[in-house]
């Protein structure tokens, strides 16, 4: 996975020039008059799926561990 720049004079971070590499129209997010691009929908949505992520990793770890300690007794 690499990072994409969404202005000329970003810098490639792996090769310290600036990339040349644009985001596409529906990759970008909208921008308000004030100039903020965060969308708190947005945010919510991705902080769910973080949780759910973090959930189920957690549950395959226990369950590993578990399967572990009745194994050793």
């Amino acid at each position: 996975m690499s990072l994409a720049s969404t202005h000329p004079a970003h810098i490639d971070p792996t090769s310290g020039l600036a990339s040349t590499e644009k985001v596409s129209k529906s990759e970008s997010w909208e921008v308000f008059h004030s100039g903020n691009s965060v969308a708190l929908e947005q945010e919510m949505m991705k902080a769910g799926q973080v949780n759910q992520d973090f959930a189920l990793n957690t549950s395959i770890v226990k369950a590993f561990h578990r399967m572990v300690s009745m194994s050793a007794k």
